[in-house]
């Protein structure tokens, strides 16, 4: 083969393989020819994350959010938000679970060329484990001082004290086994009631001594009470009445109680309050929910009011009230078995769960301390929990006076 056929072969060759090589690009990212939206921009924040706020709604303020929720993403650094609304100028979302003092708060629209960022976000933690106490360690009563230390006891009469860091101590092991309820009183000692033979017993604890000093027989089944400013008390329980006790412990029946299942006992603003369901046949009194009687002269009680219909409720209304704890503005958290375990009873009578999807359940047993927190004990359902027993809450404001603790 001639030099001349020899470079026309490679020529052609070469040229096959080109072509043979050649394979489809990609399409291009970038359409000169399409129309992109504005991008999204964000101005601020409602609440602007300077502050403690409970609220579970974040508006996000700015421009360029189109109005579809299924074109819009929202990020709390890594945490994606359920979105409840958008408009071009703001975006409605659901408070994540995620915690941090600066978070990126980032706006994705689809197809903008860009993405929105807010930073620095603060998102205080709501709800966290209290102490060291474990899924074994079933609580019978919680209880806590005017220092906001929490008394928690525990099976086998044990009680501990835990100091306001969350420092757990033994504070008194006592002989029997349980408690029906737990309080502090007067001069910072704790009482408690407790069933022997089938009747309430009212004690006062003596810590080093490991023993109890008993201070009354109350009615059979009166296990719930609270104090009054005058330290008197009032008693309730199983369908038995409420009962007065003054300071020397001499006791009448008083109100119209009697077919009353009581889960709880407060005084607050003169009134004694109970959680309770009526068993009676009176269809004027509300089947359950939380009630009120004006505590009148010599303490004696006024009629049975409602204060909140339990059928209100919602989901809630599946299940009974339990323990409560109020505001120092009158709004009342019930302790409850539901999924959301605690329920927030605004003082114009409207209900919502508190917290929703940040508490874990149950709340068995409920205290608001002196300050903006709240502890509830967890149930034993299952008997395994991956949390411990108690969960400290933070609340928007504080508790009404707890009058054996506070004065």
């Amino acid at each position: 083969m001639t030099m001349k056929y020899k470079i026309l072969f490679i020529l052609c060759v070469t040229a096959l393989c080109f072509q043979r090589c050649q394979y489809d690009a990609p399409t291009e990212v970038w359409n000169p020819d399409k129309t992109y939206p504005a991008p999204p921009q964000i101005t601020s924040l409602k609440p602007d994350g300077s502050q403690f706020t409970g609220a579970m709604v974040i508006n996000i303020i700015g421009a360029n959010f189109g109005t579809q929720k299924d074109q819009v993403n929202v990020y709390f650094g890594n945490e994606q938000a359920s979105i409840l609304t958008v408009s071009d100028t703001e975006i409605s979302v659901k408070r994540p679970v995620i915690t941090g003092d600066s978070l990126v708060v980032k706006v994705v629209v689809n197809d903008a060329v860009e993405i929105a960022e807010f930073f620095p976000y603060k998102l205080s933690q709501i709800a966290s484990e209290y102490s060291s106490f474990l899924a074994g360690d079933v609580v019978y009563g919680v209880a806590m001082d005017a220092a906001d230390n929490l008394y928690v006891m525990v099976r086998n009469g044990v009680i501990f004290k835990v100091s306001p860091d969350g420092v757990r101590d033994l504070y008194t092991d006592l002989s029997i086994s349980k408690a029906e309820d737990l309080k502090v009183g007067p001069g910072g000692d704790v009482f408690l009631t407790a069933k022997v033979r089938g009747n309430s017993y009212f004690y006062r604890v003596l810590p080093e001594a490991n023993d109890l000093e008993e201070l009354g027989k109350i009615a059979p089944r009166a296990f719930k009470f609270d104090y009054t400013p005058d330290h008197n008390i009032y008693f309730s329980g199983d369908e038995c009445g409420a009962y007065f006790v003054d300071e020397n412990y001499n006791s009448k029946k008083v109100g119209g109680y009697d077919n009353f299942d009581v889960r709880a006992v407060r005084v607050y603003n003169g009134y004694l309050y109970l959680s309770a369901v009526y068993n009676g046949s009176n269809t004027d009194i509300i089947p359950a929910g939380i009630y009120k009687s004006e505590i009148l002269a010599d303490g004696e009680l006024g009629p049975v009011e409602t204060v909140f219909d339990w059928r209100n409720a919602g989901d809630f209304s599946e299940l009974e009230p339990g323990q409560i704890a109020i505001s120092e503005d009158g709004d009342i958290v019930i302790g409850t078995d539901y999924t959301e375990p605690l329920l927030y009873v605004h003082s114009d009578g409207t209900a919502e769960s508190l917290y929703p999807g940040l508490l874990t359940p149950s709340a068995i047993h409920v205290v608001w301390g002196n300050d903006e927190y709240l502890y509830y004990s967890r149930g034993d359902e299952a008997g395994e929990y991956d949390v411990g027993r108690i969960i400290k809450v933070r609340m928007v404001k504080k508790s009404a006076p707890y009058y054996g603790r506070n004065n």
